[in-house]
């Protein structure tokens, strides 16, 4: 009987921890349902709207046709009149069309993703939408024709335009997630093979700097070679002369222009047993950084492409704390104040008003004696070698 009735009060604490958690969740979703003290602004301005507006597929294929035609006039325009001397006019005119479009399509986006009354999905929380902003703004000096002087050239990069073709084709979109994904792998990566590169490098000066200091060497077949480089110097200073001009041969050879022909055969076919040591060091360095390295960094690239993307909760948006610095300075006001309504909302359903309060503790603590009264006449009747139902059901009736 203690082990039965031991189970039962297991089984109705965990049924009263349910229902209280199955509280708590109701409470807390119908709180962070409540609307917000902006909702108001996003439904008349209907921010919703235009955001699935401007993300329709259509739309976004369009807006993608407009930035290949804007990187298509740019080609054309360095191609035929590099230097704006022919056809500077018309080059203005298409300059200035293409600005305003692109402004228009930025205030587009700002309009619907720019929301008042929650923080997910908001403009300043999309690395991309900066992007686009920074892009655009760019070009707005030369709407006005201010002269900016030394930053005039920064008109320059109104070629990167091209890249918010990724933000809208999901393909290329994946390749630059991916790539986002590898940069701490492919640093580790770049570490290592850097740091093997130098000790390759500290090596060569040692082991090939003063390698035909006089403008010759002899070869194999015990004829003095002139060996003069094209600025003048010899091979070994020009190659090997130092730390950074070893780092530099070596990243030549990595690279694979010429290295065979202008770097290591000189010292392969000189005369007498240090070839040997030439081609061990070259087999040893290609293998080691050319070969394995190399893949390592390719490797860590496919990791990522394979890998699936982590889904972000819907429910849930996005972390404060995972946002741009400039956003969280932005968002936080609006962030406390819905805390400060989730935190009330919450503690109003779980307490009620003060009087239903009152009521409920009241209800509680009358059924907790009655329990009471039902157990020690349970108790008494088990002392007295009466049967415990028959007196509890007396109880009942009276």
């Amino acid at each position: 009987m203690p082990v039965v009735a031991a189970s039962l009060m297991g089984m109705r604490r965990k049924v009263k921890e349910r229902n209280e958690d199955d509280s708590s969740r109701q409470s807390s979703q119908s709180s962070s349902s409540q609307p917000s003290k902006f909702q108001w602004i996003a439904d008349t301005m209907k921010q919703e709207q235009v955001k699935k507006l401007y993300q329709n597929a259509t739309v976004q294929w369009a807006i993608a046709g407009l930035i290949m035609g804007n990187f298509a006039t740019n080609i054309v325009e360095k191609q035929i009149d590099p230097w704006n001397l022919k056809y500077a006019p018309e080059w203005k005119i298409i300059e200035t069309v293409w600005n305003i479009i692109f402004i228009i399509e930025l205030l587009w986006n700002m309009y619907g993703s720019w929301y008042m009354s929650t923080l997910k999905g908001h403009f300043l929380c999309s690395g991309w939408n900066l992007f686009d902003l920074l892009v655009v703004s760019i070009s707005v000096p030369s709407l006005t024709g201010a002269d900016l002087g030394a930053f005039s050239q920064m008109r320059m990069l109104r070629a990167f335009r091209v890249f918010r073709l990724f933000k809208r084709i999901k393909s290329l979109n994946k390749i630059i997630t991916s790539l986002g994904r590898a940069v701490p792998g492919i640093v580790n990566a770049g570490m290592v093979q850097l740091l093997v590169m130098c000790i390759y490098a500290i090596l060569a000066v040692d082991l090939f700097g003063d390698f035909a200091l006089d403008g010759q060497y002899t070869n194999i077949e015990k004829n003095n070679v002139s060996l003069i480089t094209t600025r003048g110097m010899s091979f070994g200073d020009e190659y090997y002369g130092n730390f950074f001009r070893s780092l530099y041969t070596l990243f030549q050879v990595l690279t694979g222009e010429s290295w065979s022909e202008a770097v290591a055969r000189p010292l392969i076919f000189q005369d007498g047993a240090f070839p040997y040591v030439a081609g061990i060091y070259y087999v040893s360095y290609i293998i080691i950084c050319g070969i394995v390295l190399v893949n390592v960094a390719v490797a860590v690239l496919l990791e990522k492409m394979v890998d699936p993307e982590e889904p972000m909760d819907v429910e849930k948006g996005l972390a404060l704390k995972d946002m741009p610095e400039h956003a969280r300075v932005l968002l936080e006001p609006f962030r406390r104040r819905r805390r400060r309504r989730h935190l009330e909302g919450g503690a109003h359903a779980r307490g009620g008003a003060p009087q239903a309060r009152k009521r409920r503790l009241e209800r509680e603590r009358q059924r907790g004696g009655v329990q009471h009264h039902r157990e020690a006449q349970r108790d008494a009747a088990r002392d007295e070698g009466g049967d415990p139902q028959r007196d509890e059901a007396t109880a009942d009736r009276v």
